[in-house]
């Protein structure tokens, strides 16, 4: 057998170098079944401990050196280690091949000791290859302990064929180790089974995720997210769930500032755990993540603690968009919204005061026109908006009652509209042709029911303010107004007569050519009723005849013979025996009262120096009273 360190032949039953002592290690050519273009030895760490020098990629390679037939490495002077006699172990440290870069990581091979019989018996050669058969061969190949160091094994000639063959036999039986590190990476201590003992992983070269302390560690991407998501819900529905946002926003404000706090601690707390360490795979992304999560709670924090104005502002909208008018008007003004110049407050009064005009509810759509009107100066667009709304309220609350056939409010709404200063040619043109309808309506409805006095009104009203409309001048000749009118005097007739008077003179004045009319007009020619009450005691007995006359052209100091025609054409009643006296039928005049005994030779009148009193003026219609009269009735002597 070839050695393959000092390049000697050695017979093919023993297995160590008789030269050297070194592990036999020939390999039948037959068994070669990778390329030979692989190394076939691993580079040993270099550790950063020792002194010798990190090789680099330019230093010069390993030198070949001819040992026999046979072309080997230059080695390093072995170091010579007793083992079990007779077996001496050899280990070679390879400087020149410690840390150059290699593609495929193959580990050395381990020396072993060739167990009995693992070679053919009778048989020197060290080319025999009997020993294929062999099946005790696998054990000369299994794994050494890792404290041994490994072996380097001599490259071969071209006349040496077979052993180019061979080491794919060897590769192919060697037993990796499982913690073999590549490059000038420190495998840390031994431990007590002879492998490094390290923290790092077994390619990367970092510490391991599980190593780390379970509250360092990171946490998986959808719990993070999902942690993020639920927060921000929660906080949402704070704000947006509680009846005043803003209220809801300061309380989230708080709950977010307490949380961004005990991030902080938390973050404190894991920064002592090892969270910056260099060997902490993780440290960038949980770094990055944690500030921002930290600037996203302040910054959420932040906005709902000073931004209440704004929150008040943005609910008011939202609840003026749900027509919940009252409320958006107290948002706004906790929003430090406020008259005369609040646009937004007077915009909901008129869009409060518009909706209620929609659900007919006219008196409180004008209430709160009113408002704007009153209280919002400065809002001009809203201003207008108010004048418009009022204009097309009254109109439509006029229209609704005359649909309704309540004519008189219907009549007192357009009069309403009419007196508004700001009531344009428009409106008025508008106004006046809808009012003077509805007064041609309300005069024939209060006809039919005999409400004389406001037919005659409405009648009155239209063919005055409305005199251009076609509804006035139809009334002015319709028989209507005339029935309406006597009706009208009738009444007064009984009540206040004066009144009667004038609305019998009306009758007859306008409406001649009606039945109603002419009455009126001969009514007002009719004698009339003359009454009165004297006071004093009046003469008693048979001898005396206690009279009154009414007179015409009686002056004070008239002569004793003047007076018999004025009596003989003045008509005369008897005193009752309690005073009273009454003229049933007197023409219309004017007259004196005079009174008498007897009733033929001694009457009496009352003056006061320039004029005789208890003198009247008879007019139409009405019954005249000279009420009590406090005049004695001298008796004879």
């Amino acid at each position: 057998m070839l050695c393959a360190t000092c390049g000697s032949m050695n017979p093919g039953t023993v297995s160590r170098c008789g030269n050297c002592g070194a592990l036999l290690a020939g390999v039948p050519n037959t068994l070669a079944t990778h390329s030979p273009a692989q190394p076939w030895f691993a580079p040993i760490a270099h550790s950063p401990f020792s002194n010798e020098p990190l090789p680099q990629p330019s230093d010069q390679l390993p030198q070949l050196r001819p040992v026999g037939e046979l072309l080997t490495f230059t080695p390093i002077t072995p170091e010579y280690s007793a083992n079990a006699a007779p077996v001496v172990p050899v280990t070679f440290v390879h400087r020149e091949l410690a840390d150059y870069p290699t593609h495929v990581h193959i580990p050395a091979i381990q020396p072993h000791t060739t167990p009995p019989g693992a070679w053919s018996s009778g048989s020197s050669d060290p080319n025999y290859h009997g020993w294929e058969q062999d099946e005790s061969y696998a054990a000369m190949y299994q794994a050494p302990p890792v404290s041994t160091p490994p072996c380097t094994p001599a490259y071969v000639g071209s006349q040496q064929s077979t052993w180019d063959q061979g080491e794919n036999n060897i590769a192919a039986h060697q037993t990796p180790p499982v913690g073999q590190r590549l490059g000038n990476v420190y495998p840390g201590p031994i431990n007590n089974m002879g492998q490094p003992q390290s923290s790092f992983g077994s390619t990367s070269g970092s510490l391991a995720a599980t190593e780390l302390h379970p509250f360092v560690q990171p946490m998986s991407l959808w719990a993070f997210l999902g942690s993020i998501a639920i927060g921000a819900l929660l906080l949402t529905a704070l704000v947006f769930l509680n009846p005043d946002w803003a209220t809801g926003a300061l309380i989230a404000g708080i709950v977010t500032l307490i949380a961004a706090i005990l991030l902080l601690i938390a973050t404190g707390v894991r920064v002592a755990l090892g969270l910056l360490v260099e060997t902490n795979p993780y440290r960038r992304t949980q770094v990055i993540s944690t500030a921002l999560l930290v600037l996203l709670l302040f910054l959420a924090s932040g906005i709902g603690i000073t931004q209440q104005t704004g929150l008040h502002a943005m609910q008011a909208r939202s609840l003026e968009s749900q027509h919940n008018w009252s409320t958006a008007i107290s948002e706004y003004q906790a929003a430090h919204e406020s008259a005369p110049s609040s646009t937004d407050l007077a915009r909901v009064y008129n869009e409060w005061g518009e909706d209620l005009s929609q659900q007919q509810h006219y008196a409180d759509a004008i209430a709160h026109f009113t408002i704007v009107l009153q209280n919002y100066s400065q809002t001009n667009d809203q201003l207008a908006r108010a004048r418009i709304d009022v204009f097309a309220t009254y109109l439509a609350w006029g229209d609704a009652n005359v649909h309704s056939q309540d004519y008189a409010g219907a009549t007192s709404h357009y009069d309403t509209l009419l007196g508004l200063s700001y009531c344009d040619p428009a409106c008025q043109s508008q106004a006046k042709l809808k009012d003077a309808t509805a007064y041609a309506h309300l005069a024939e409805q209060q006809l039919g029911s005999q409400h004389f006095a406001s037919s005659v009104s409405a009648f009155t009203v239209l063919t005055t303010s409305f005199a251009s409309s076609p509804e006035a001048k139809q009334a002015q000749t319709h028989a209507d107004y005339a029935k309406a009118l006597w009706g009208l005097g009738q009444q007064q007739l009984n009540t206040i007569c004066a009144d009667a008077v004038k609305t019998y003179q009306q009758l007859a004045q306008q409406f001649a050519d009606t039945g109603q009319g002419q009455q009126a007009a001969t009514a007002l020619q009719q004698p009339v009723t003359v009454k009165g009450h004297f006071t004093t005691s009046l003469p008693s007995g048979t001898r005396y005849n206690p009279t009154v006359a009414l007179v015409q052209s009686l002056v004070v100091g008239i002569l004793q013979d003047q007076f018999p025609p004025l009596l003989h054409k003045a008509p005369l009643v008897k005193i009752q025996s309690d005073g009273s006296f009454t003229f049933a039928s007197v023409p219309q005049g004017t007259y004196e009262l005079v009174w008498s005994n007897d009733g033929t030779l001694h009457f009496y009148y009352a003056n006061n120096g320039n004029g005789v009193l208890y003198t009247t003026q008879l007019g139409p219609l009405c019954t005249y009273d000279y009420g009590a009269i406090n005049e004695t009735i001298p008796t004879l002597r």
